[in-house]
């Protein structure tokens, strides 16, 4: 009898261990599935009745504030996901047959198989989403269409007049070169009673000004740098597709590979060889090396 109890267990469990194993496997392919479950519409928020060029207008908009290599690594993988969710949306509106089949049934699924081949075209945009060419003629429409007064307006409006807010938000914005302007965009606008005089930008002091602009040629003088150290500057300069999204992956890169030296400098021991080994043979605890990072990353926020 005892046995056959111990003979049913292991049938049990012999039967159980496919399904664990089938359920990983649905685990790590489910990154490769298209996001089926969006509206378009709503992920590249335009219209039903927006035109070709409204679509491809929004989708780069957003693909410039969402790639993934434009963003720390912590928030990556979030990244990832919003940006595949705006590339299928942008694959589905772009071309006339899928949104036609989108519009009568309401579904993606019809969009998600082999012809569309999402995986290929996912990657392929991925690779072409951040480029000279494509920020220049961004940003020109995004100036001239009077996008980027109403962002400006918004985001003063929304922050109660920090400006620091508002240059985090609004696309293609440099301290450097656009606060004066920016000033006399929400100037105007106070002026002419669209927007309120908020304390906090009216009052705002020059220390803090002054810190602004500060932060912002330390942020540009260490681009300038990376892009030199990589010799890549030049062919940014010139337009090259490739450089610019190498330069921001490589700029990533740089940064974490500071961190774990700046990790590692905490954890080794300032003594002889003997006292250098026992700190390698104990690692940081998983609350100490978080608790590391959140320092060294808010040591370089600006």
């Amino acid at each position: 009898m005892p046995r056959q109890k111990k003979g049913k267990k292991i049938e049990e469990d012999h039967v159980r261990e496919p399904e664990i194993d089938e359920q990983e496997d649905v685990d790590e392919d489910e990154g490769d599935q298209p996001p089926t479950s969006i509206d378009p519409y709503e992920v590249l928020n335009v219209e039903r009745t927006a035109t070709e060029g409204d679509v491809k207008k929004a989708y780069r908009r957003l693909a410039l504030l969402h790639h993934p290599d434009k963003v720390d690594p912590e928030k990556r993988d979030d990244a990832h996901k919003k940006f595949q969710e705006i590339v299928f949306a942008y694959g589905v509106l772009s071309d006339s047959d899928r949104r036609k089949t989108y519009d009568a049934t309401g579904s993606l699924e019809d969009t998600s198989g082999e012809m569309f081949g999402w995986k290929e075209y996912f990657d392929e945009m991925y690779k072409k989403a951040v480029t000279k060419e494509m920020i220049e003629e961004d940003k020109k429409q995004y100036k001239e269409s009077g996008e980027e007064r109403d962002d400006i307006l918004r985001f003063y409006t929304e922050s109660k007049g920090d400006l620091d807010i508002v240059f985090e938000n609004v696309v293609h914005s440099n301290v450097l070169e656009d606060e004066t302007r920016f000033r006399d965009i929400i100037n105007e606008a106070i002026k002419s009673g669209d927007v309120k005089p908020y304390k906090k930008y009216t009052g705002e002091s020059a220390a803090t000004k002054s810190a602004r602009r500060k932060a912002a040629k330390k942020e540009e003088q260490e681009a300038e740098e990376l892009a030199t150290e990589l010799g890549i500057g030049k062919k940014v300069m010139d337009g090259d597709e490739n450089t610019l999204g190498e330069l921001i992956r490589k700029r990533n890169a740089a940064r974490m590979n500071n961190f774990l030296d700046d990790l590692e400098k905490k954890y080794a021991s300032t003594g002889g060889r003997k006292k250098s080994k026992k700190a390698s043979d104990n690692p940081p605890t998983e609350e100490e090396f978080l608790a590391t990072q959140k320092k060294i990353g808010k040591g370089r926020k600006r």
